[in-house]
């Protein structure tokens, strides 16, 4: 199958899937089983998509490459509302108000970290629809990875995730969000999170 088309599969299925495995080191998300979908479906399957009542899809992606790490990026707006988060070879479709103008983007790493701890944070202004957030890891310099730890958020067209995707060559794991559960997490950390989104 083309990327397009296992691009579409995805975007459709993360809102609609009920049948979802829990991930017990990924707060608050959970696997999307791929699915049968037509040869011929875009990304465009996006727009068809009906979240609720004043809300939007967002795609996020964040592919592999040489300089990614291990560590999850947090997505979150600047009260600390929970939307998703989403590793190094993942990508997941998330809820937001339309509302939204922009998401702080924070690793896994600085929400745990003590209160006081040097901190990283990226607010990334949310793109027109339907255009998505590819997730980078930072960079030390042109020729050095950074610690793996940080990623920043660029928004991105259609082409420009599905080539992201492509050039990483391997599989994209996809997640949904189940945002309760993402938020009892958030919460458990509330003044850590209060001081990062303050800071920022």
């Amino acid at each position: 199958m083309r990327i397009t088309g296992v691009f579409a599969t995805v975007l459709f299925s993360a809102l609609s899937s009920t049948g979802c495995v829990v991930s017990g080191s990924t707060p608050g998300m959970v696997d999307v089983p791929q699915r049968a979908h037509p040869e011929d479906s875009t990304l465009q399957e996006l727009a068809r998509v009906q979240p609720p009542e004043g809300q939007r899809a967002l795609l996020v992606v964040f592919p592999k490459n040489a300089c990614t790490g291990s560590a999850r990026m947090v997505l979150m707006d600047g009260h600390g509302t929970f939307y998703g988060s989403v590793g190094p070879g993942e990508g997941a479709l998330l809820e937001i108000p339309r509302s939204t103008r922009s998401l702080v983007v924070v690793s896994i790493v600085e929400v745990l970290a003590a209160r006081g701890t040097w901190s990283y944070t990226d607010e990334v202004k949310v793109p027109a629809e339907p255009n998505g957030l590819l997730l980078r890891p930072t960079r030390a310099n042109t020729r050095t990875c950074g610690s793996g730890h940080y990623a920043y958020a660029d928004r991105a067209t259609k082409s420009e995730l599905e080539a992201a995707i492509a050039e990483a060559g391997t599989p994209i794991r996809w997640l949904s969000p189940r945002r309760a559960e993402g938020q009892a997490w958030i919460d458990e950390h509330r003044a850590r999170v209060e001081e990062l989104l303050a800071r920022r």
